[in-house]
């Protein structure tokens, strides 16, 4: 058959939409017709419920976070109210009229925006609901209609690259590009002419993007030598403007705070759920803060010890930033949207003499604290004319604490040196002491599986676990440990994320409870852990889910509790109460 009789079947096929006249195949016209007709009675519903459903629900608070840091075992003591004030979000709609309450159908979505950002309310069905809009798998890298700028073309830069990847020499260059110029047949424009024209190429395409910069940080220690510390960083508010300035990028951010929340037939509420930042609680609270018009620009900043080479022997302090107003997948992801390295803290070498000293640790933190404070300098100045900041750490600023004084500073976690967030106008370093499931919770399983090879050391039990382990079947996107975990050290969270996944499968048979009691309950908190991790780690929460969640926090914690008392008689029990992640919990 002809492309053309093919052509002509398939326009035979279709027919007119009675509602928006376009047209579509025959199998499908029907079901389109209904949605189409619910998108056209969309607005009408939306508007009925705004002018009749006045008692506007308030956001969902989290009980409160606001308690001091106790001693001893406070930490194993959770609240035992731990559910959500869901009643001050949720909405009653049986108060509206029947003819409006038989529009709303189950899991319809409601999108409310800050009161200050001028927006409209809508309600959508779920499943014309578009979650691109609110950030989510759909949202994609912005794209550029010439992605190779500042080279005259695409092929000049693929060249250019594989140069670049080759550790092409100069004369190597020349030779690449004289082949090509004499082998063009026109299909792309090729302009290179020599070594020296790339290469002042690739200068203007890195004056397109913010450089490093070289400070020497002098911090004095006690009456020796002042020794100056060397710090690489780019000013934060340059990486900024490389965003802001960028309209492909700044078309995929969202500025208002909203509240998303979706109808549940059986209770007759809406419930609310957090999907991206802007949907959840604190940038609503945020915005509220600011003058009416003004939005928020809000900065995820990270700093962590990495290490720079597999054999483990270079270190390093990378400073990431990343921008809370793009959608996950963006800001995540690679490329100039994605999170930027603006600085590396300097390597502060702890000699055999310093070594567990308060004030050679004091020092350590004063020298991190004064590079941060530089790497952030080019927004402090915004900080006080519009730009409300967030920052999170947990020192205090104090100096020159000693004796029972600085003993309460140890008590409470907390060191006698300047806090270089104070130096930013409206911030508030305790209001975001971030967590986040990978790095906080593979903490506290590296302390889990700690107590595992002590708990499960007997050699036939380590042989069984790590036999069982090597058997895993593969499973996508999870680590497959042919080597077996017992008697390897690992430094990827990720890997020790799926250890804790695995173990209890690896080690569920190895002892019974009537041998070892205390491994049998160690098996037990595993299991309770990852119960945990899975509602910490949903990409997408509800006021279900955040009280399903803490449920799991409370269980876990008991049965944590039970496993410190039957260890507690051990040579050298362990302190739980120093693990600072636990008290994140």
């Amino acid at each position: 058959m002809s492309r053309t009789s093919q052509r002509d079947t398939s326009e035979q096929n279709k027919r007119e939409c009675s509602i928006c006249h376009k047209h579509f195949d025959t199998r499908g016209i029907a079901r389109h017709q209904i949605s189409c007709q619910q998108k056209l009675d969309d607005a009408k519903s939306a508007k009925a419920f705004r002018s009749k459903h006045r008692h506007t629900e308030t956001s969902t608070i989290p009980p409160s976070a606001n308690h001091n840091v106790l001693d001893n075992d406070s930490f194993l003591e959770p609240e035992q109210d731990i559910s959500l004030e869901t009643n001050t979000f949720e909405s009653d709609p049986q108060h509206d009229d029947q003819e409006f309450e038989d529009e709303i159908q189950h899991d319809d979505i409601k999108v409310e925006y800050h009161p200050h950002s001028g927006r409209k309310s809508s309600i959508q069905h779920f499943e014309d609901f578009e979650f691109k809009k609110n950030g989510s798998e759909e949202a994609h890298p912005p794209l550029s209609s010439a992605p190779w700028h500042p080279w005259q073309s695409r092929m000049d830069f693929e060249v250019a690259s594989l140069a670049l990847e080759s550790h092409m020499n100069e004369k190597q260059t020349n030779k690449l590009i004289d082949l090509l110029n004499c082998a063009a047949h026109g299909h792309d424009a090729f302009t290179l002419k020599n070594y020296a024209e790339m290469q002042s190429t690739w200068d203007l395409s890195a004056e397109r993007l913010t450089k490093f910069q070289k400070e020497e940080i002098l911090v004095p220690y006690q009456d020796q030598k002042i020794e100056p510390y060397e710090l690489h960083y780019r000013p934060v508010w340059d990486w900024l403007q490389e965003l802001l300035l960028n309209q492909d990028i700044v078309s995929q951010m969202e500025w208002d705070a909203q509240r998303l929340s979706k109808f549940d037939s059986e209770s007759q509420t809406w419930k609310q759920f957090i999907k991206e930042a802007w949907s959840a609680n604190a940038w609503w609270e945020i915005q509220s803060k600011l003058p009416v018009g003004a939005v928020p620009l809000c900065i995820v900043f990270y700093a962590d010890k990495s290490k720079l080479s597999s054999f483990g022997t270079e270190k390093g302090y990378p400073v990431i930033v990343r921008c809370a107003n793009l959608p996950m997948d963006i800001r995540n992801g690679a490329g100039i949207a994605g999170g930027r390295v603006v600085g590396w803290l300097p390597v502060v070498v702890e000699e055999a003499e310093h070594s567990g000293k308060a004030d050679w640790a004091n020092f350590k933190h004063a020298v991190w604290h004064e590079a941060t404070g530089k790497i952030f300098e080019s927004i402090s100045g915004y900080s006080k004319t519009g730009y409300t900041i967030t920052c999170g750490d947990n020192t205090l600023k104090n100096k020159g604490l000693k004796g029972e004084e600085e003993e309460v500073l140890k008590k409470f976690g907390l060191r006698s040196i300047l806090n270089t967030f104070f130096k930013l106008a409206n911030s508030d370093p305790y209001a975001s002491i971030s967590f986040d499931d990978l790095h906080f919770f593979v903490g506290i399983w590296d302390h889990l599986f700690e107590e595992a090879k002590l708990q499960f050391s007997e050699q036939n039990q380590m042989t069984e676990i790590d036999h069982q382990f090597k058997h895993f079947p593969r499973w996508r996107n999870l680590h497959h440990f042919g080597t077996g975990v017992m008697k390897n050290s690992f430094n990827d969270g990720s890997k020790h994320h799926d250890i804790s996944k695995l173990f209890l499968f690896g080690a569920h048979n190895v002892v019974p409870e009537t041998k070892n009691k205390a491994g049998y309950t160690l098996l037990k908190v595993m299991r309770k852990y990852i119960n945990v991790i899975m509602y910490a780690g949903l990409d997408v929460h509800t006021t279900n889910t955040m009280i399903l969640g803490r449920d799991s926090i409370t269980s876990f914690v008991k049965t944590l509790k039970i496993y410190i008392s039957q260890t507690a008689d051990c040579e050298k029990p362990k302190s739980w109460n120093s693990i600072i992640k636990l008290h994140y919990l």
